[in-house]
């Protein structure tokens, strides 16, 4: 999110961002990334999106932790997990002065089935003359 009339509104919770200054009153000072992410699945398969942002230069990369050793370094990422579960997904990100934020969601995870139960008829049986 940029500025708006010179305020960066940060919510609570959704994430950590690092800042730093030169320890001088007045002198120059960086704001870190504020990482945030939306997700959404079918079944074990996830699609993450990036949302985050940094008001005061460029994101330069990007580290997902899916929460089940597997990782990532895409702006976006997919990926399939192997059995249902409650994942912690974090992403990391670096902005272009070195400055990391992070943010983790807790993920529940089900595998659900869009085929009908084995032995349930689609269509009432038909006969085919006698």
């Amino acid at each position: 999110m940029r500025s708006v009339h010179g305020l960066v509104l940060v919510f609570g919770a959704i994430g950590v961002g690092a800042g730093c200054g030169s320890g001088e009153e007045n002198g120059p000072s960086a704001t870190g990334p504020t990482a945030s992410f939306s997700s959404s699945c079918i079944n074990l398969e996830c699609s993450f999106s990036n949302l985050s942002r940094d008001g005061d230069g460029a994101i330069a990369t990007y580290r997902w932790d899916f929460g089940d050793g597997a990782a990532a370094a895409t702006k976006n990422a997919q990926h399939t997990y192997a059995a249902a579960s409650t994942y912690a997904v974090r992403l990391t990100v670096t902005d272009n002065a070195g400055i990391s934020g992070e943010v983790t969601h807790a993920m529940q995870l089900n595998r659900l089935s869009n085929m009908p139960p084995t032995g349930v008829p689609l269509a009432p049986p038909t006969s085919v003359g006698r």
